[in-house]
């Protein structure tokens, strides 16, 4: 995608200031959002900046920003915001030689300093209004997918005491669910049953874990596991019926083994990871290993 803009800037930079939008309100409010971001605070946070002082901030602060992890993986995220961007809205100017998109080539046009420039030649827009809806949407498309060891780990709350008293009182088996064998009549049931209640309980207490020992994953489409566990039964039901790959019924009694590989990587049930460097130039990658230690109870 990059390589056919390059192509277009280099063929049509005569009409660039006539054929491309104006950056606007709109447009900077959905790119600072990357800053409000856990990677993007401690960025800020760890030099002392907020929105308001980025485009004025010390040459020397930004070139110390320009090495940090955080500072670079928050950067990643606002490279992926201006890519839906262009994507839905088109590129746009920040000044009559530099555009949106062109900032994402970091090796020509800087990182965090190159960006914080960028700001400066925007005078009439407020810097520290942020709009979270592409930061949400992007994050979730790049989770990791969801898997069968994900969804075993949940399904541990089925195997205690409530877990079994819901599906007596339900008349269904866990598997049913993966099948899509349950009627709406029954899941309007399982909403009222305190045993069933119990059981989404217990299954967010287990996504906490997951997620701040692990992190999250992708579900379906912009449903992330933490996303899910605030869902209603029936809601989760038929989130569950749709994933064909997962079978809800082989609940494990212990975490197994997991790695994370922040942004380019993800998980997998054999403790492999991987990493990469975005097209962008920024890499983000960190490796850990969860404990092997029995499901957190309640």
């Amino acid at each position: 995608m990059k390589l056919i803009y390059l192509t277009l800037a280099l063929t049509s930079s005569v009409g660039f200031a006539q054929d491309t939008r104006q950056c606007t309100q709109v447009d900077i409010n959905l790119v600072q959002a990357a800053w409000t971001d856990e990677y993007g605070e401690k960025c800020l946070s760890k030099y002392q900046l907020t929105l308001g002082k980025l485009p004025t901030a010390r040459a020397s602060v930004l070139a110390k920003a320009d090495k940090d992890d955080d500072c670079l993986t928050a950067l990643l995220a606002q490279d992926n915001i201006i890519d839906e961007i262009v994507h839905t809205s088109g590129d746009c100017k920040l000044s009559e030689t530099l555009s949106l998109y062109d900032t994402t080539f970091h090796e020509d046009n800087g990182f965090v300093t190159g960006w914080a420039t960028a700001l400066k030649e925007l005078p009439c827009i407020d810097v520290t209004k942020v709009n979270t809806s592409l930061l949400l949407s992007t994050e979730r498309d790049s989770l990791p997918d969801c898997t069968q060891n994900h969804f075993n780990l949940v399904d541990a709350a089925w195997g205690r005491d409530f877990g079994a008293s819901c599906l007596t009182a339900l008349g269904v088996c866990l598997s049913d669910f993966s099948k899509g064998n349950v009627s709406a009549d029954v899941l309007a049931t399982a909403e009222s049953n305190p045993d069933c209640t119990t059981v989404l309980e217990h299954q967010g207490d287990i996504v906490d874990y997951i997620v701040d020992e692990i992190g999250d994953c992708r579900v379906v489409g912009n449903t992330s596991l933490y996303d899910l566990s605030f869902f209603n039964f029936s809601e989760w039901a038929n989130v569950i019926k749709t994933l064909d790959d997962i079978d809800i019924g082989a609940p494990a009694s212990s975490l197994p083994e997991f790695q994370l590989s922040s942004s380019a990587g993800g998980l997998s049930s054999d403790n492999s990871t991987s990493s990469g460097t975005a097209s962008n130039g920024t890499t983000s990658t960190t490796t850990t290993t969860a404990p092997s230690t029995a499901v957190p109870s309640t």
